[in-house]
C-alpha cells in the first residue's frame, strides 16, 4: 500500500474527506521526523525508529570499480517490534 491508497482508505474509515485525512497523515509523519531527529521514537506493540547519521566514506563503483567519496547523510532505522515481526509472519 502506498502513501496515497493509506490517506483514501483512512478517510473511508473514519468518514472524512480526503483532503482531511491527508493533513492527518502528514502532520503527523512531520511530527514524527522533527522527534526522531532528536531522539529515538518507540511505539508500543509497532517497533522503534532510531535516527542514525552516517558519515562521509569511501565506496567501490559496482559497475566501474571505480573509488568514489559517498557524501555524509542521516537515516532513520526501523526496528520492528516483536509483535510486529510476529504479525507479519515471523517468529
Amino acid at each position: 500500500m502506498n502513501r496515497d491508497e493509506f490517506v483514501r482508505t483512512l478517510a473511508a474509515e473514519y468518514g472524512m474527506t480526503i483532503g482531511e485525512s491527508k493533513e492527518i497523515c502528514e502532520a503527523v509523519l512531520a511530527h514524527m521526523r522533527r522527534v526522531i531527529e532528536k531522539e529515538d521514537l518507540s511505539i508500543f506493540g509497532f517497533g522503534t525508529f532510531k535516527h542514525k547519521f552516517i558519515k562521509e566514506h569511501k565506496a567501490i563503483h559496482p559497475q566501474t570499480g571505480e573509488v568514489i567519496m559517498v557524501p555524509a547523510k542521516d537515516r532513520i532505522k526501523f526496528i520492528p517490534s516483536v509483535a510486529t515481526t510476529r504479525a507479519i509472519g515471523g517468529k
